[in-house]
């Protein structure tokens, strides 16, 4: 599973600790999910989207590259 929530983030140009602070989480489980050593419950999912402003399906998409 791909994981784009670092790309976004940048993308709007906002840091890790706004974007915990929107998702309701900490910098450090933000930091995690980003370097993909941790996966969000769909709930943390679901406002981590919702605070970059689009659906969840574009911030984790399963990888079909081969």
């Amino acid at each position: 599973m791909r994981n784009n929530v670092r790309y976004y983030r940048l993308y709007k140009g906002v840091s890790q600790r706004w974007l915990a602070q929107k998702a309701r989480c900490s910098h450090s489980t933000l930091g995690a999910i980003e370097r993909g050593e941790s996966a969000p419950n769909v709930y943390l999912a679901m406002r981590i989207a919702r605070a970059l402003g689009a659906p969840v399906e574009e911030r984790w998409r399963e990888n079909h590259d081969r």
